[in-house]
């Protein structure tokens, strides 16, 4: 992914969360949920919409919330599988297409040997591969979030 090509491991968290909170913003009005988004496991809730980058007032309440960038958030309020309304936590991450083919390229990745078109690969996946790094052969990498893996 371009859009994550040199920057800093927080830098790209932020990218990242931000995405998550827009597309938490949308299935929350479409669900009809509220999803809170917190700094640590146990921690305070915000909920979304007032983190809504869109909005002037969210955009500053953003800025207090990544103020300082953590390395992990904890989104809650999506409810429980049994529920009509609830919201899967792979749907709220990624949209469906990209989720398919994350899977395909971890697939494919997995049986390449290491070479350069290997690291060409990740990178495109959006992993941080630097320059000279050797990713062998049956080494699974996640594909959660591929922008969030710096090697």
């Amino acid at each position: 992914m371009k859009k994550y090509r040199e920057k800093s491991p927080e830098e790209t968290i932020k990218l990242v969360t931000v995405e998550i909170i827009e597309r938490a913003i949308k299935f929350s009005k479409k669900k009809n949920r509220s999803i809170f988004i917190s700094k640590t496991s146990g921690g305070v809730r915000t909920n979304v919409k007032d983190l809504d980058p869109n909005s002037i007032e969210g955009k500053e309440n953003l800025e207090k919330f990544f103020n300082p960038i953590r390395r992990h958030y904890t989104f809650s309020g999506l409810g429980s599988p049994e529920e009509n309304n609830s919201i899967n936590w792979r749907v709220l991450n990624l949209p469906f297409g990209r989720r398919i083919l994350l899977v395909f390229q971890v697939f494919v990745s997995f049986i390449l040997k290491g070479t350069p078109f290997k690291n060409k690969l990740y990178r495109w996946m959006g992993i941080h591969v630097g320059k000279g790094a050797e990713i062998m052969q049956l080494v699974w990498l996640d594909h959660f979030r591929p922008e969030l893996i710096f090697i």
